[in-house]
């Protein structure tokens, strides 16, 4: 007998980051709930890591990433902001999943904004859309266009997208498997 987990809502995440010698340093963050609880007006969290050495870029980062970030400085925040923010965004989940597009990194980059460690209630791993959709047999070539390729909110944003989509495949084929 498979035991179903109670969620209260799911959340999707994209990050943008900088690669150099053996680090990896957040740039950007985006989370986007999947429904909004009553009373919320805020469905998506975007910031940017205004700590964050620009210089460090590889210049495929300075092209398609930087030139994205926006000029929006309320965005641009310390880790320790960003931490606080998400906390605050998430404050009416109880439990709730995580899923992204070959989220390792971003799952890395979650973590890390936490100096003391997760929240009790967060997850405690994020789920991958590309594995489920190589589980469900859909290829590259039937996937929802999106919204803003290397913006961490536009790409959260087709997570969530993307999500549904899957979902109804697995819907419309009779899948049993529990996402």
């Amino acid at each position: 007998m498979t035991r179903k987990l109670k969620h209260s809502n799911r959340y999707f995440i994209d990050t943008e980051f900088i690669r150099y010698d053996n680090y990896i340093e957040l740039l950007s963050i985006g989370l986007v709930k999947e429904k909004a609880s009553n009373g919320e007006l805020k469905e998506v969290y975007y910031a940017v890591n205004k700590d964050c050495d620009l210089s460090k870029a590889n210049d495929w980062v300075k092209k398609n990433v930087i030139p994205k970030l926006g000029k929006n400085w309320k965005e641009h925040k310390t880790v320790e902001e960003i931490s606080n923010d998400i906390k605050e965004f998430t404050r009416t989940e109880n439990r709730f999943r995580l899923w992204g597009w070959f989220p390792s990194t971003d799952w890395v980059h979650f973590n890390s904004i936490f100096k003391d460690g997760l929240p009790s209630r967060f997850p405690r791993q994020c789920l991958c859309l590309r594995q489920w959709m190589i589980h469900l047999g859909i290829g590259m070539n039937s996937l929802p266009k999106g919204k803003g390729k290397h913006r961490a909110d536009l790409d959260a944003l087709w997570n969530r997208d993307l999500y549904h989509y899957l979902k109804n495949i697995k819907e419309k084929y009779g899948y049993k498997n529990e996402t």
